[in-house]
């Protein structure tokens, strides 16, 4: 039998987590805050811990005291409500009265009361909404008002002096025009209230205006918004130059120059009135007297450029806006003179997106005094739509800003900035940049160039620029067969080639390849390529060689063409023609000698020799019968050679003589002394290779044939007194 015994140690921590949740509960009630409504009810709203509010009933009191918490005036006004509402209201006529304020709750974990406030009525009071009666323009003030509105009763405030009011205005039909509020002085006597000027206004403006107000309190609330009022501005001149700028469009070598001058409208705000044109004039360097370009000081407010004609000099050219009030301060821009050296650009610039149809544009500021503003141009960069230069000009001491007119997400834009000392440009700084980068519109088309042993060469060529939506950051190459897995290869964006290697031969790869921007990526077509041993070989060999035959059959063929002459003489060498011989032309005369006995007959042969022997070619045969007796030993033939008119004599026996060629003619006159026989005279041709004069027997005399005479034949001399021995 279990025998129970009581722990005074158990029971003592038990009282102690009582009396810390009791404490808890009674730290968790609070009141937050009350509001006076006048003339209807009191109302407040109080916070409690988890523990406190979860099934918890609630019960405000509200006791009216003397003085600020003296003894109760009159019994406690109450409302009870239960979780989760933690407000409740009781009705309460006087606000000039002062009230003790406590909320209490009970739950099964106990009762508690918060601690309680005391407050006098109009101290948490919210007022009604004052009522505007009129707003009128002050006079010689064209950015003041006057506004009059209705007092507070003394239901609701006893003096006037402790109310504070707050007035809200804005810009009707400007577009981006914010919401201002302002406190609103004003001078009050007890019951009385002046009308009040504002002079936070723009010239020749219309606005809303709405009044709230607030007793002077640290618990008071404000009041709702009274009704809107309509009120404007008059006219005036304007606040501010316009933006002038300029763009030098063409010069030619002497100096003269096309100079487009532009400008921007005034903005709202500051036409202060409607603008009726613009006045545009210039003032020449080391001049004194301004005068006004023609044709360009135009009485239209739509004018925004003109285009004048500026020689070599110097020019500042200034420009003004006006309306029917006056004049807006001026704009200045100079041009500088042709040879003048051209101003250093900022340091740096960068080109961030700001939002879709924005650019946040930021520059290294210049430290030089001469400084006087910036001015920003960017227009889209294509190869499709002309550019067509956006401007704005700024101040000295503005290092960025967000431009917005005319960007559109997905487009590069290229953005300058130029500082201006004292008016004048210098170089600009410029930097391209996306409001929103996207994924391009297609991908690299990829060409096989090579196929080499286990590797493909590839290559691509750069997207064009209108469909890269974005900065190119890099290309991914992939390929993968029928048995492997997708395998990728990155490269950097200035790459366009690769040699793929680690290819397994007689295999199908297929290959294609993405661009990356910020924005995404897109791939291109797909490509087939079979990695084959042989073919590859001969796709690697076959222009090789080609190339070398076709270098070897150019360099023969020079060759040829320079050492023609060489060759000619090695395959064909020349022989000697006999036709061109002077043998050709050889006239020998030839004497018959019968001065003699009968028995012995003298034959004489002579001729002019006009060369050296050295130089006869060919051969003379001299043949005798068998009783023709030659001695070329013993002087019976007698050969003389002593160069040119030198001539050759010979005494025969007497005998028969004939004459005859290879051809079986004598190339010759024959003349037999005083005997001559014309019937008997051989016939003669032109032209003969070789001759032999032949002596056989004479008058029925047997002979032998005489050893040969072999005298070498004249080349072809091309002399009229050329000889040979006949």
């Amino acid at each position: 039998m279990a025998v129970s015994s009581w722990c005074p140690s158990s029971a003592f921590l038990y009282l102690l987590l009582w009396i810390s949740m009791e404490t808890d509960l009674l730290q968790g009630l609070r009141i937050i805050s009350c509001i006076f409504f006048p003339l209807t009810n009191f109302s407040c709203t109080w916070d409690a811990e988890e523990g406190v509010h979860l099934d918890s009933n609630f019960t405000l009191n509200v006791t009216q005291v003397l003085g600020s918490c003296g003894e109760k005036y009159m019994e406690a006004l109450t409302c009870r409500t239960s979780s989760p509402h933690m407000s409740c209201s009781v009705l309460v006529y006087s606000l000039h009265s002062y009230y003790r304020i406590s909320v209490s709750a009970e739950s099964k974990m106990g009762h508690t009361e918060s601690p309680f406030i005391c407050l006098l009525g109009i101290e948490a009071v919210k007022l009604s909404p004052p009522r505007i009666k009129n707003i009128s323009s002050a006079s010689g003030q064209s950015n003041c008002l006057l506004v009059d509105w209705d007092p507070l009763t003394y239901s609701q405030i006893s003096n006037l002096a402790h109310a504070t009011y707050e007035m809200e205005y804005q810009a009707v039909d400007q577009e981006n025009s914010r919401v201002q509020k302002t406190v609103v002085p004003f001078a009050v006597g007890y019951t009385t209230l002046k009308p009040v000027k504002q002079c936070n206004f723009s010239a020749n403006t219309k606005y809303a205006i709405r009044l709230r107000s607030r007793y002077r309190s640290n618990m008071s609330h404000w009041s709702d918004w009274s009704e809107e009022r309509m009120a404007e501005t008059p006219e005036s001149a304007p606040s501010l130059a316009p933006q002038l700028w300029r763009h030098i469009t063409h010069h030619d070598p002497s100096g003269n120059r096309r100079v487009l001058l532009l400008w921007k409208p005034l903005q709202r705000q500051h036409e202060n009135g409607r603008i009726l044109g613009f006045r545009l004039s210039y003032l020449r360097e080391g001049g004194t007297e301004r005068a006004f370009f023609p044709g360009c000081s135009s009485s239209d407010s739509l004018s925004t450029s003109c285009t004048v004609d500026l020689p070599a000099e110097a020019y500042t050219i200034f420009l003004k806006a006006y309306n029917h009030k006056g004049e807006s301060p001026e704009a200045t821009i100079t041009i500088p003179a042709f040879n003048q050296t051209d101003l250093p650009a900022p340091l740096a610039v960068t080109v961030s997106s700001a939002s879709d149809h924005s650019l946040l544009i930021w520059w290294a500021p210049s430290k030089d005094p001469s400084v006087t503003g910036y001015v920003l141009e960017w227009c889209v960069v294509s190869q499709n739509i002309t550019c067509r230069a956006s401007w704005q000009r700024l101040s000295w001491q503005t290092t960025e800003t967000v431009i917005t007119e005319n960007i559109e997400p997905e487009r590069m834009y290229n953005v300058s900035v130029y500082i201006l000392y004292n008016a004048v440009a210098g170089q600009p700084f410029s930097q391209q940049g996306y409001s929103r980068q996207g994924a391009p519109s297609c991908g690299p088309t990829l060409t096989p160039l090579a196929a080499k042993t286990s590797g493909v060469y590839l290559t691509w060529k750069p997207l064009p620029l209108d469909e890269r939506r974005g900065f190119i950051r890099n290309y991914k190459i992939v390929y993968s067969s029928k048995d492997s897995n997708l395998s990728s290869i990155m490269v950097n964006s200035s790459v366009h080639s690769l040699l793929l290697k680690g290819l397994f031969p007689n295999k199908v790869y297929t290959f294609f390849a993405e661009a990356i921007t910020d924005g995404g990526s897109t791939s291109g077509p797909s490509l087939l390529v079979k990695i084959d041993v042989n073919d590859e070989q001969w796709t690697v060999l076959f222009p090789i060689l080609l190339t070398v035959t076709l270098l070897l059959l150019m360099i023969g063929i020079l060759t040829c063409v320079q050492k023609m002459e060489i060759l000619q003489k090695l395959l064909w060498p020349p022989v000697p023609d006999p036709g061109h011989s002077s043998l050709a032309h050889w006239m020998p005369k030839i004497f018959l000698d019968l001065g003699g006995p009968q028995e012995q007959y003298s034959l004489k042969a002579e001729t002019d020799v006009s060369v050296n022997h050295k130089d006869i070619s060919g051969t003379i045969q001299l043949l005798a019968g068998d009783k023709f007796n030659v001695d070329l030993l013993g002087g019976h033939f007698k050969a003389g050679l002593s160069g040119e008119g030198s001539r050759m004599q010979s005494d025969v026996y007497p005998t028969a003589i004939n004459c005859i060629s290879e051809q079986g003619l004598c190339p010759t006159s024959i003349i037999f002394g005083d005997h001559c026989d014309e019937g008997k005279r051989p016939a003669i041709t032109e032209q003969v290779e070789y001759s032999a004069i032949i002596a056989n027997g004479y008058m029925g005399l047997a002979g032998s044939p005489n050893p040969a005479v072999h005298v070498p034949l004249l080349p072809s001399l091309g002399t009229e007194n050329a000889g040979v021995l006949g």
